[in-house]
């Protein structure tokens, strides 16, 4: 595990899974997901200020890798790329491997989109 400070834990954390009704752009690879699709969502509470992400199913499955790697921590809820990173700058060799694989595959995923209306 790299040791990076994901700060103290939230308030509330609610994640949820949702069937999209129009399109959204997912926060962490910022490919746009269809209506009809299947995402994550997350409400978080830090500090008395409300957050909520929207995460397609890929990014949820990395967050949930994320995590996992992290004795069940996670980064705030739109905080995934930057948390990856971090690991990247502060891991062993072989902690930068990994992730670099894993920020890589968050960013391809996010090519093949064209900016539009998606929220």
């Amino acid at each position: 595990m790299c040791e990076i400070d994901l700060g103290d834990p939230c308030e509330v954390w609610v994640p949820s899974t949702a069937v999209a009704r129009k399109p959204h752009r997912c926060d962490g690879c910022r490919r746009v997901i269809q209506p009809g699709e299947k995402y994550h969502k997350t409400f978080a509470r830090f500090e008395g200020e409300d957050a909520s992400s929207k995460h397609c199913r890929d990014c949820g499955r990395d967050m949930d890798a994320f995590s996992k790697a992290h004795e069940q921590q996670l980064p705030h809820p739109t905080g995934l790329v930057d948390a990856v990173q971090e690991c990247i700058d502060e891991g062993s060799p072989n902690e930068e491997r990994r992730w670099k694989a894993m920020l890589a595959r968050i960013r391809a995923r996010g090519s093949g989109d064209t900016p539009g209306s998606a929220t």
